[in-house]
Protein backbone atom coordinates (compact mmCIF):
# COMPACT_ATOMS: atom_id res chain seq x y z
CA UNK A 1 0.00 0.00 0.00
CA UNK A 2 1.38 3.61 -0.73
CA UNK A 3 2.55 5.76 1.72
CA UNK A 4 0.05 8.86 2.19
CA UNK A 5 1.73 11.89 1.24
CA UNK A 6 2.84 14.23 4.64
CA UNK A 7 3.31 10.81 6.80
CA UNK A 8 7.17 10.89 6.25
CA UNK A 9 9.42 8.34 8.00
CA UNK A 10 7.49 5.69 9.94
CA UNK A 11 4.69 7.19 9.15
CA UNK A 12 4.46 9.87 11.72
CA UNK A 13 3.25 12.98 10.17
CA UNK A 14 7.52 14.10 10.50
CA UNK A 15 7.57 17.73 8.63
CA UNK A 16 11.39 18.73 7.94
CA UNK A 17 13.05 20.11 10.44
CA UNK A 18 10.68 18.85 13.49
CA UNK A 19 11.41 16.29 16.00
CA UNK A 20 8.44 14.43 16.44
CA UNK A 21 10.25 12.14 19.18
CA UNK A 22 8.10 11.66 22.78
CA UNK A 23 10.02 12.72 25.56
CA UNK A 24 10.62 9.50 26.69
CA UNK A 25 12.90 8.69 23.40
CA UNK A 26 14.72 11.95 23.97
CA UNK A 27 15.37 11.20 27.14
CA UNK A 28 16.80 8.13 26.29
CA UNK A 29 19.19 9.28 24.01
CA UNK A 30 20.05 12.21 25.67
CA UNK A 31 21.08 9.66 28.41
CA UNK A 32 23.06 7.22 25.97
CA UNK A 33 24.89 10.43 24.65
CA UNK A 34 25.80 11.59 28.73
CA UNK A 35 27.37 8.14 28.81
CA UNK A 36 29.70 8.60 25.80
CA UNK A 37 31.03 11.98 27.15
CA UNK A 38 31.71 10.87 30.49
CA UNK A 39 33.10 7.25 29.28
CA UNK A 40 34.92 9.39 26.93
CA UNK A 41 36.73 11.82 30.23
CA UNK A 42 38.16 8.85 31.41
CA UNK A 43 38.22 10.42 34.87
CA UNK A 44 40.40 12.97 33.61
CA UNK A 45 43.50 10.90 33.58
CA UNK A 46 46.17 12.63 31.85
CA UNK A 47 46.71 11.61 28.54
CA UNK A 48 51.00 11.54 27.72
CA UNK A 49 52.24 12.01 24.26
CA UNK A 50 54.03 9.40 22.66
CA UNK A 51 57.77 9.28 22.89
CA UNK A 52 60.23 9.82 19.97
CA UNK A 53 61.06 6.56 20.05
CA UNK A 54 57.33 5.42 19.15
CA UNK A 55 56.21 8.55 16.45
CA UNK A 56 59.38 6.90 14.36
CA UNK A 57 58.18 3.32 14.52
CA UNK A 58 54.38 4.86 13.28
CA UNK A 59 56.18 6.79 10.94
CA UNK A 60 58.45 3.52 9.58
CA UNK A 61 55.17 2.05 9.42
CA UNK A 62 52.80 4.62 7.48
CA UNK A 63 55.95 4.00 4.82
CA UNK A 64 56.18 0.66 4.68
CA UNK A 65 52.22 0.88 4.32
CA UNK A 66 52.92 3.02 1.33
CA UNK A 67 54.98 0.76 -0.06
CA UNK A 68 52.83 -2.57 0.03
CA UNK A 69 50.30 -3.16 -2.43
CA UNK A 70 47.04 -3.01 -0.15
CA UNK A 71 47.98 0.04 1.67
CA UNK A 72 48.71 2.33 -1.61
CA UNK A 73 45.16 3.16 -1.98
CA UNK A 74 45.17 4.79 1.46
CA UNK A 75 48.21 6.72 1.34
CA UNK A 76 49.05 7.21 -2.47
CA UNK A 77 47.53 8.97 -5.40
CA UNK A 78 47.34 6.93 -8.65
CA UNK A 79 50.50 8.97 -11.07
CA UNK A 80 49.84 6.20 -13.69
CA UNK A 81 49.48 2.67 -14.59
CA UNK A 82 50.97 0.53 -11.40
CA UNK A 83 52.62 3.93 -10.00
CA UNK A 84 51.68 5.88 -6.98
CA UNK A 85 52.78 8.74 -5.08
CA UNK A 86 52.22 9.74 -1.32
CA UNK A 87 49.27 12.08 -0.79
CA UNK A 88 50.33 15.70 -0.31
CA UNK A 89 48.64 15.51 3.05
CA UNK A 90 50.11 12.28 4.11
CA UNK A 91 53.72 13.05 3.13
CA UNK A 92 53.60 16.67 4.83
CA UNK A 93 52.60 14.92 8.29
CA UNK A 94 55.07 12.13 7.51
CA UNK A 95 57.86 14.61 7.50
CA UNK A 96 56.04 16.35 10.49
CA UNK A 97 56.35 13.23 12.86
CA UNK A 98 60.36 12.81 11.79
CA UNK A 99 60.98 16.38 12.64
CA UNK A 100 58.62 15.72 15.94
CA UNK A 101 61.36 12.94 16.63
CA UNK A 102 64.30 14.76 16.10
CA UNK A 103 63.81 17.28 18.66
Amino acid sequence: MPQALGTGLHGRGNVAGTDTRSETEKQTVGERRSQIVRRSDQNGMVIQPPTKEQLVLFAKRVKRAMRDKTGRHIFCVTSGENEFRGHPDVLRVLEWIEELSRD
